[in-house]
């Protein structure tokens, strides 16, 4: 209790003085209260970066489920870590004390007694997550709330990640809440608790010892990956604690990890009945039937929770993943937007409106969203590189050399670098310097070689070197059957290069695993052509005009296998649908085919 003594007289003595303040003097009074908190692992390496509040001497104060499992943590003041270790937990409101020789910081902040007014100004100081330094927002209070068992203010100032732990301030300097990024609705939907709340840790420890002890154990299981003893511990937990949400939250994520789906439904579902509120629980439950292909009850789950918690983005999240696997894209695009909207920092949602922008060809929305990124990791050659490339597929190519220079000077001359390299020479038409670049990226690490392989295909293509671009596509495909592009051009190329047969054993079996594929059916039209075998041909381009009628390049090749084959009819039917399409084509069709066909009758 003395520790607990100490904090109370040192949390009184920051009083705010009299006067009217301004936000930017309560920022720069509060600011060196405000720690940069890093969780370490074994080796001293930094693993996660949030916020600290100092609240006495030597003690401060963050959000317990931040800190749990990490084996060591450290508060970084004026450029050096300080040790720091873990004193009284109060886990049932997620505040934990933290104790450290903090020498230089800024006096304890002032305490509040009561929660502000709705409505009433607040000052959120933060630490950011890649360690930049106090973070200033500035919001009201939107209300206070009941949130399962425990209370919360609900505020508009916008939280980055890295902000768990911040401080929440009055207009007058006071510290009204400690804040939680990860318990967030959207970007200005955040919450906090209360404040007054850290002056009764302590005396609250005794009474949640159990249950304290349960979830650090769970916890350090979790971070040791002993996915065996998490079970037992949960099982364990159930029985002692039966109508406790968290244990059998934890028994879920145990037996779920295990693949063991059906029973990690049936243990999630028993806590959600116990905590319908809860967020985590209800996602934990729709991925796992998500994993069990019940996309629609997942869907069904997630929308009751959205009924409850409407700006929630987990829940978009969950609702964008359900319609992308029910094949549902625009209704997908629009939740992964939803989520976007509601938190920036949304990394997930992001990378799937990329993925979404590019299988639709959309080069405006896939650059927004690998800007985004960008944003967002700075420190990822990864997602500089995902920017170069969308920078090519918008033909903005002196922007995407300048994003794989920021690549390689984060990590060097690796594969992947050298690969978009070889993508930027190809768009330049430097196909040399393609095909060079493209073989070079293969002799390093390389997270995709099967691209480098499909980019030396179409460079090979493009230099009218078939037999090289067929050896380039199939090593494509070998690695990843996934590989659409490499197969469809194969099969281009053993068309161009008169290797028919080749190009036929591939058609086939395709025209009857993939038949509403039009590019199949247009293929085997132009090998069939090729081989003089007419009827073959025009049966498979009215096949292909049938699933993809808007192609008058194939409706005048139509016309044309028509009249080689001696057909009148048949030629006068498909070039009177081409003339209503598209007169270029149709004249050309009529100069190429009908004329002399008229003129032979």
């Amino acid at each position: 209790m003395i520790g607990g003594l100490i904090a109370s007289a040192c949390l009184a003595a920051g009083s705010p003085a009299y006067g009217a303040p301004t936000v930017q003097s309560v920022f720069e009074t509060a600011a060196p209260a405000v720690l940069l908190l890093e969780l370490l692992d074994e080796a001293g390496k930094t693993t996660e970066r949030h916020t600290a509040i100092v609240t006495g001497i030597g003690i401060a104060v963050t959000r317990c489920r931040v800190i749990d499992g990490s084996p060591r943590l450290a508060v970084r003041i004026g450029g050096e870590l300080r040790p720091v270790s873990v004193g009284a937990r109060d886990d049932e409101r997620d505040l934990c004390q933290l104790l450290a020789d903090l020498p230089g910081v800024g006096k304890p902040l002032y305490v509040a007694t009561r929660e502000p007014a709705v409505g009433s100004l607040i000052i959120a100081v933060t630490q950011g997550y890649y360690g930049s330094g106090p973070m200033l927002s500035t919001g009201v209070v939107s209300g206070l709330h009941q949130r399962g068992s425990a209370e919360a203010i609900q505020f508009s100032a916008p939280i980055a990640p890295g902000g768990s732990g911040g401080a929440l301030l009055d207009d007058e300097g006071r510290l009204v809440g400690v804040i939680d990024y990860q318990l967030r609705d959207g970007q200005n939907v955040n919450f906090a608790a209360p404040a007054r709340w850290i002056e009764t840790i302590e005396a609250r420890v005794e009474a949640q010892q159990d249950f304290a002890q349960a979830k650090q154990e769970a916890t350090r299981l979790w971070r040791e990956k002993n996915l065996d003893g998490l079970e037992q511990h949960g099982l364990d937990w159930t029985r002692r604690m039966p109508d406790c949400s968290e244990a059998w939250h934890w028994l879920g994520i145990a037996q779920g990890t295990r693949e063991r789906l059906v029973d990690a439904e049936q243990s999630l579902l028993r806590a959600l009945k116990i905590d319908p509120e809860n967020i985590q629980i209800r996602i934990g439950v729709a991925r796992m039937m998500m994993l069990q292909n019940k996309a629609p009850q997942a869907r069904d789950l997630v929308r009751a929770g959205l009924a409850l918690r409407q700006e929630s983005a987990s829940l978009w999240q969950q609702l964008a993943e359900a319609e992308y696997a029910l094949g549902n894209l625009e209704t997908a695009k629009l939740a992964f937007e939803t989520v976007v909207r509601i938190d920036p920092w949304a990394e997930q949602a992001t990378r799937r409106l990329m993925g979404l922008a590019q299988s639709r060809g959309d080069v405006s929305g896939e650059m927004d969203a690998a800007r985004r990124m960008a944003g967002m990791r700075p420190d990822s050659s990864d997602v500089w590189l995902d920017l170069a490339l969308s920078y090519i597929h918008g033909n903005r190519l002196q922007r995407a050399q300048a994003a794989i220079d920021q690549a390689a000077a984060l990590v060097g001359e690796n594969g992947d670098v050298t690969f978009v390299r070889a993508s930027l020479a190809y768009a330049q038409g430097r196909f040399s310097d393609a095909i060079r670049l493209g073989h070079a990226s293969l002799r390093n690490s390389h997270r995709f070689p099967a691209n480098s392989w499909t980019l030396l295909g179409h460079s090979y293509y493009r230099t009218h070197l078939f037999p090289q671009a067929v050896a380039a596509y199939r090593q494509a495909v070998a690695l990843d059957a996934k590989q659409l592009v490499a197969r469809d051009w194969l099969i281009v190329t053993l068309k161009d290069n008169e290797q028919l047969e080749e190009a036929i054993a591939l058609l086939e079996p395709l025209s009857k695993s993939e038949p509403k594929n039009p590019f199949v059916w247009r293929q085997i039209g132009m090998v069939r052509r090729k081989q003089n075998d007419l009827s073959g041909a025009a049966e498979a381009f009215r096949e292909s005009l049938k699933l993809d009628p808007k192609q008058p390049k194939f409706w005048s090749a139509l016309v044309e296998t028509e009249v080689a084959a001696g057909r009148y009819t048949g030629a006068m039917t498909a070039y009177e649908t081409l003339r209503g399409m598209d007169r270029g084509w149709a004249e050309d069709a009529w100069k190429n085919g009908i004329r002399i066909m008229e003129a032979m009758q």
